[in-house]
């Protein structure tokens, strides 16, 4: 057993493809129900040990604080979902089902939810009015206005408090500003906790940031010290802001590639180019043309299943691969097309060759609890992209439906007949969501319908809180990292070791009590 821990699962099983093959006869590949990880001698006191560490790579220079990641599907993952996730320390990727307008909406709704600084305060001239303000109010969903010149001098702010002191709403801010000279500022380099304590020892909410050349370059505000504190662990960005992802297609480029700078100019902090077949021609132009393009953000290409897929993406400039076909609930690939491969396999195949590249691996599909991430991670991962666990929560899209005195949500593929049809009407508002769909799900040519459907559908019990499935996640996480003695993500990788089990073994850990 030594001597096989002297290499990580990954490059064995890279080992054992290449004898394989010179065999000709097919490998065997294993998924989640086939391999338990192995127990070793631990260090490590308890799961809830401060020493463990959950940072998980993303892609890029992007890290969260937890390898969970819900999916990029309309029933999954709109703002509310990313902005949970998030606060939690994990990561949602919105979807890309909507109009591109929509999309980075929500990708900025989730950025500004919390900040440790905000270094776009919204401002305004001092001869806007109150009725002014009031309409920007409602678009920007801010509590105050800073007033600067033409200069961008700051002369005043605005707040909630001034702008009700008259109901003339022609008055200007001029007239209703505190004025600069009685403003308590800060300097740049002002910690968020330095300006809390000078917020709270002046009883005043927001501060403005000045920098050393008397210019405005940003605001703290007591609301984002109060969420920085209450979300600890939330992934956020150098700047203080909740990470998100966003994804997009392949078939009609110039408008997806319009879509990413969409996203880019929302604050998107990495993309997922998302179709069904990533090692395919229609993803290499996509990925062609956004780093020509020199979009600011890392991609993520995918979906793969192969380690040639993951050389191919890589050289063509992908910074984190996502990996899987058809092992979700809701796909239908395998069974309709034949084709896939079982997901342990999958990842340790891709983790062969992306790890040493320092590429993240998201393990996209398959895993029904939480012992299925700790497996995925062992096997090569870096973070585990959920759908079904997550569906029925109180975050996924859409409303409660009852039947009887239960409540459900719904819960589809994107590639199932309810999709397709959603699709088709949308097309009717949203011009480009026909191709946006397509290039996800089919191969066939334009005014072609898919005969077969690569997607299921389902109305699942209403779960209450996503929080409560993501603390399930995390624990069990957690706790497996305290079986292989493992503090880091990367240590479970180089340390964990799975072993085969059979069919009764399989059985053996759900056996019911007789």
């Amino acid at each position: 057993m030594q001597l096989f821990k002297e290499k990580p699962f990954y490059i064995r099983h890279a080992e054992y493809l290449a004898k394989q093959h010179m065999t000709g006869m097919p490998p065997i590949g294993l998924t989640f129900e086939d391999v338990l990880v192995q127990p070793a001698h631990s260090t490590i006191p308890s799961r809830q040990s401060g020493h463990i560490s959950l940072n998980s790579h993303v892609v890029g220079d992007v890290y969260v604080n937890a390898p969970i990641m819900t999916a990029n599907m309309d029933t999954i993952t709109e703002w509310r979902m990313a902005q949970e996730i998030a606060l939690l320390g994990g990561v949602g990727v919105i979807h890309r089902y909507l109009s591109s307008d929509e999309q980075a909406r929500q990708v900025k709704i989730v950025k500004e939810k919390t900040r440790t600084l905000q270094d776009k305060p919204f401002s305004v001239h001092p001869d806007a009015t109150i009725r002014d303000m009031r309409r920007l109010q409602k678009e920007l969903k801010t509590g105050y206005f800073l007033v600067q010149d033409t200069e961008s001098n700051l002369l005043g702010i605005v707040t909630d408090i001034d702008m009700e002191t008259t109901e003339d709403v022609s008055t200007q801010a001029f007239n209703i500003m505190t004025p600069r000279d009685r403003l308590i500022t800060v300097p740049a380099g002002t910690t968020l906790e330095e300006a809390e304590k000078i917020m709270k020892a002046n009883r005043i909410k927001k501060v403005p940031v000045m920098s050393s050349e008397g210019r405005v370059v940003g605001v703290y505000t007591r609301k984002d010290a109060e969420l920085v504190r209450k979300y600890p662990y939330a992934s956020r960005d150098n700047k203080g802001k909740l990470i998100v992802g966003g994804a997009i297609g392949v078939k009609d480029i110039e408008a997806e590639v319009e879509r990413a700078y969409k996203l880019v100019d929302a604050g998107v902090d990495f993309i997922i180019i998302d179709i069904a077949h990533g090692d395919s021609e229609n993803m290499k132009r996509m990925l062609k043309r956004l780093i020509k393009e020199n979009i600011p953000v890392p991609i993520i290409a995918g979906n793969i299943a192969t380690s040639e897929a993951a050389k191919a993406l890589i050289g063509e400039g992908a910074r984190g691969l996502k990996v899987g076909i058809g092992p979700g609930w809701a796909c239908d690939t395998r069974v309709v097309a034949g084709v896939g491969r079982a997901q342990i396999s999958t990842i340790a195949s891709v983790a062969a060759v992306a790890v040493k590249n320092n590429i993240a691996v998201i393990a996209d599909g398959g895993m029904r609890n939480p012992g299925d991430l700790v497996k995925a991670l062992v096997a090569g991962a870096d973070i585990g992209m959920f759908g079904g666990m997550f569906a029925g929560t109180e975050e996924t899209p859409g409303k409660k439906i009852i039947r009887g005195r239960k409540f459900y949500k719904r819960y589809e593929g994107m590639a199932s007949d309810s999709a397709r049809r959603r699709a088709k009407n949308a097309l009717n508002t949203i011009q480009t969501i026909g191709s946006i769909y397509e290039d996800r799900y089919s191969e066939t040519e334009e005014g072609e319908e898919q005969d077969a459907p690569e997607g299921r559908e389902k109305e699942v019990p209403y779960r209450g809180p996503a929080k409560e499935v993501f603390i399930y996640i995390r624990g069990g996480v957690r706790s497996g990292m305290s079986y292989i003695n493992a503090y880091t993500i990367p240590e479970m990788r180089e340390k964990g070791e799975l072993e085969r089990i059979t069919q009764a073994g399989a059985v053996e850990q759900y056996g019911d009590i007789i």
